[in-house]
């Protein structure tokens, strides 16, 4: 098929830097969760999707710091109208005056997110900045989209007073989306779609602009249209066959695991295919990279004093990276490249213990120094790994400890969610100690861990204080609830 759909669990976030000028994180625009809020921090461009309705569960437009100030969350996010004044009396004494000004001055909640967004993030875009900025190609690649058999996928429509209708099929020259009979010729499908872009990003550049007053409407595309444009505008930037996404757990479920994700990758392909035969410079395949980020949100402490006294006792459980096998093994491989056998022999004697010196010059007189290198390597970690065990364990007592709350609770799962308006206030995430040096496919793996320690902390203090440990907390014979 035209896009290979991979996992890029085996980058960790500090590698995946490398590539953020070939990929983003779409996420819903509320901002009440720590993975985005992180991913943001570490500067992974961020595109702030509308294209879905506003009451869908992460889709908080007409919710501002957890709080509703809006009733209209049945419509598409932009379209939501102005903050209830009862709401909007019962929330804002809790909000700065900064973010009281701002709401003053817009029209909308969506304008709202938007504006308290680039205050926060001025580097984060919305999908409708995005993709008219790159209209050359986004243009002609929804035209190509419409003209082939895959119009359906312009799924939704929005009907000019914000209202979503599901697109039922796409028989013949239409797309229809209700009993009803409401139906967009497939000629017009492209152009619709650019009327929404281009009138919501009316609606985030000027204050003044309510398109929930503007008899807008238009059609929308599904993820797979989404997905499609991302990779084009990528491959084209960047002059790369190989393009990323940041993945929270559902998008990597629906694109590379359920039982029926075959089709959505099969479709979306085939729909890359009718785009590259119209747009030059495409490749003929793409490598399309998810990176998943599940457990990414829960391994952050927003209490400063506490994520230091977690952050050292974890560095005492972990191997340097001076002492870290894989590590180890990559410099001297890199420091021998080339290198004659004999030159390479005095390098690895100076590195390694002076036990096994022996056994690495005859790894190296056999010509073998690929072994001699593991050998190195390896015991260097053992010789850390030996010598450091006693503080280890008494680490681990002691990080459990502190992974368990007053309550009896799991402090990873009491986290306040960090958005804008929590990072106005000067509220931060801190990643817990070696979060970027995971690999991404196991941080939900490190979690689990975490909570097994703090698990076994709660068990042994209740054994010694009596009760049950899950009475009176959140705590139950499973583990955390």
């Amino acid at each position: 098929m035209p896009i290979h759909f991979v996992s890029g669990g085996n980058l960790t976030l500090r590698e995946s830097m490398q590539f953020v000028d070939r990929g983003s994180r779409t996420p819903h625009p509320g901002w009440e969760n720590n993975m985005t809020t992180i991913l943001a921090q570490l500067g992974v461009p961020i595109l702030i999707c509308w294209e879905v309705k506003a009451g869908l569960d992460g889709y908080r437009v007409t919710h501002l710091a957890g709080k509703q100030i809006s009733r209209d969350d049945h419509r598409c996010g932009p379209w939501a109208q102005c903050v209830d004044p009862i709401y909007w009396e019962m929330i804002q004494q809790s909000l700065t005056p900064e973010v009281q000004t701002l709401a003053m001055q817009v029209q909308t909640p969506y304008q709202l997110h938007t504006m308290l967004t680039r205050q926060v993030f001025p580097q984060a875009e919305t999908t409708a900045s995005w993709w008219l900025t790159y209209r050359a190609i986004t243009e002609p690649a929804l035209e190509a989209i419409a003209r082939s058999p895959y119009a359906g996928s312009f799924s939704k429509l929005v009907r000019s007073d914000g209202t979503i209708i599901e697109s039922r099929d796409a028989p013949d020259q239409i797309v229809r989306f209700d009993a009803q009979g409401a139906v967009v010729l497939k000629t017009d499908l492209a152009q619709s779609y650019l009327r929404l872009l281009e009138a919501v990003r009316q609606s985030e550049t000027d204050p003044t602009f309510n398109l929930g007053r503007a008899g807008i409407g238009g059609v929308l595309p599904d993820a797979r249209i989404m997905t499609v444009l991302d990779c084009v505008i990528y491959a084209i930037l960047a002059q790369t066959d190989t393009v990323y996404a940041w993945s929270g757990v559902a998008m990597f479920q629906y694109v590379l695991k359920e039982p029926d994700s075959e089709r959505w990758r099969d479709v979306t392909s085939l729909m890359y295919d009718y785009v590259r035969k119209v747009i030059p410079g495409l490749p003929e395949t793409l490598t399309y990279v998810l990176i998943p980020t599940n457990g990414l949100g829960s391994l952050v402490i927003a209490d400063v004093d506490l994520a230091t006294k977690i952050n050292q006792t974890v560095m005492r459980t972990e191997c340097p990276r001076q002492y870290n096998k894989s590590v180890l093994r990559a410099e001297f491989t890199q420091a021998l490249e080339g290198v004659e056998t004999e030159e390479a022999l005095a390098f690895l004697l100076t590195q390694a213990p002076a036990e096994l010196h022996e056994v690495i010059r005859t790894k190296c007189r056999k010509g073998r120094v690929d072994a001699a290198i593991g050998i190195a390597a390896h015991e260097i970690w053992q010789w850390w790994h030996k010598g450091s065990e006693a503080d280890r364990k008494q680490a681990e007592t002691e990080l459990a400890k502190l992974l368990v709350d007053d309550q009896g609770r799991f402090v990873l799962h009491h986290q306040p969610a960090i958005g804008v308006i929590e990072y106005l206030l000067g509220q931060r995430p801190y990643l817990l100690e070696g979060t970027l040096d995971i690999p991404t496919r196991n941080l939900e793996s490190r979690r689990q861990e975490l909570q097994r320690l703090a698990i076994r902390e709660t068990s042994q203090k209740w054994r010694q204080e009596g009760g049950a440990p899950w009475e009176g907390n959140d705590f139950n014979r499973a583990g955390w609830l």
